[in-house]
């Protein structure tokens, strides 16, 4: 079904699936980054796209 702008949607019908993360129980990444702040976006980041991972400060801590 093509819309048009000023077209609208049949009563009852979402515009559009929901949208689900997919999950990557198989991707695991490791973050390390001595500044706190990026470590922290980094990893909130990859948690919100559902990658398990770990983080570390330097290369001796990972």
């Amino acid at each position: 079904m093509r819309l048009n702008k000023n077209d609208t949607l049949p009563a009852g019908q979402p515009a559009s699936p929901p949208i689900q993360p997919e999950l990557n129980p198989r991707q695991r990444i490791l973050v390390v980054e001595d500044d706190a702040a990026i470590r922290l976006l980094n990893t909130e980041i990859l948690t919100m796209s559902c990658y398990e991972m770990d983080a570390a400060e330097d290369g001796a801590a990972a």
